[in-house]
């Protein structure tokens, strides 16, 4: 009998082993670690029109400040048709173009390297021009295209539109606080 309650404990810590071995790799993330692998999988996402893949070999600065600028510019959506006169919605929803038909950061993703031509240019992407580097940067040139890799710990990320997503995150900013005002403006002559 004693065997019985041994083999069924073994047999429960195996099962408890296999279980959490299996949340461990389902949860691990497949990235490329070499600065080449990146180079490498960011061509071949754009290449397939892969914006999920491409946001995932986005440094996490760049990744922040995209996810900035679509909740700035989602705020202003909501308060321009809350509380701006219906004449003048249309000319002030015209800041957040890349939110039409969009609903969450991943679709804004797509929007934004659609109306920036992102993909066209990273597509043309050929092999990776060097060995892996030795620093926390390099940028390579392929396909006319200039390509900015950045070390992220032990990860290689694609930090080419760093400046380029910054600039969107302060303009939707901007735009969001002069949305505001008007909201204030709005609101005072309500009273």
């Amino acid at each position: 009998m004693r065997c019985a309650a041994t083999c069924s404990s073994s047999k429960r810590a195996a099962l408890w082993a296999l279980a959490l071995l299996s949340l461990a790799l389902g949860c691990r993330r497949a990235q490329p670690m070499r600065a080449e692998e990146v180079f490498v999988a960011l061509g071949e996402a754009a290449r397939r029109g892969d914006t999920k893949t491409v946001f995932d070999l986005l440094d996490q600065q760049s990744q922040w400040s995209l996810m900035s600028a679509f909740r700035a510019q989602q705020q202003q959506r909501d308060n321009v048709l809350a509380y701006y006169p219906p004449a003048r919605q249309a000319g002030e929803l015209q800041r957040t173009q890349l939110l039409v038909g969009v609903k969450d950061v991943a679709g804004y993703w797509a929007a934004y390297c659609r109306s920036s031509g992102t993909l066209g240019r990273l597509a043309r992407l050929g092999a990776a021009p060097g060995a892996d580097p030795k620093g926390e940067r390099v940028a390579w040139r392929s396909g006319g295209e200039d390509v900015a890799l950045c070390r992220e710990g032990a990860r290689w990320t694609y930090c080419g539109l760093r400046e380029a997503l910054e600039q969107l995150k302060l303009k939707a900013t901007r735009d969001l606080e002069t949305v505001r005002e008007g909201v204030e403006s709005y609101k005072g002559r309500a009273l």
